[in-house]
């Protein structure tokens, strides 16, 4: 899979934004910015990136693959050690099959929980309350969950918020887990 990460300044970028504006462009950076800064002759370098990457551009986007590393349990193509450790590094992370009222999911060390955690990707300080129960979620750092609330395909942010996640995995299926 192809991965591109695109650092542009500021002034540049608002420049073709506004040359852009008003033309039938598609919102698209690689497909509309990019054209119209190589036919404008900028300067503009690559760089290769190695690796496993996501596109996260969307919920859904961001959910799916959280749960596939999940999924993945211990043979995980990413290794715990090697997760992504930008919040909170101090704080491990791993794989639980099934124990203390986890099941199939990756959790941190801190992780405070009074409930059920099925299938999910925990980050750091989350709580997960009593009688609550996450399943096939992701729930963000320093999230909570309160007493014998629930949530499943989800990304809990930070505030609490919940973005639910539509299973079209599921629904092409005709199952609902």
């Amino acid at each position: 899979m192809f991965a591109a990460f695109r650092v542009l300044d500021a002034e540049v970028l608002h420049r073709y934004l506004e040359k852009l504006n008003g033309t039938d462009w598609q919102h698209d950076i690689g497909r509309d910015v990019i054209p119209a800064m190589l036919a404008a002759r900028e300067h503009i370098r690559g760089h290769e990136v190695s690796g496993h990457w996501e596109d996260i551009g969307t919920v859904e986007r961001y959910h799916r693959p959280h749960l596939t590393l999940a999924a993945a349990g211990p043979r995980a193509a990413l290794p715990v050690e090697r997760m992504p450790r930008t919040i909170r590094p101090e704080v491990d992370r791993g794989w639980v099959a099934d124990a203390c009222g986890v099941v199939a999911s990756l959790v941190p060390a801190d992780l405070v929980d009074e409930g059920r955690v099925e299938h999910s990707v925990l980050f750091p300080g989350v709580r997960v309350g009593a009688g609550a129960r996450v399943r096939r979620s992701v729930v963000l750092p320093g999230a909570g969950d309160p007493p014998r609330s629930g949530h499943r395909l989800a990304v809990v942010l930070e505030n609490g918020h919940v973005q639910r996640v539509e299973d079209t995995a599921a629904i092409m299926e005709g199952t609902r887990t």
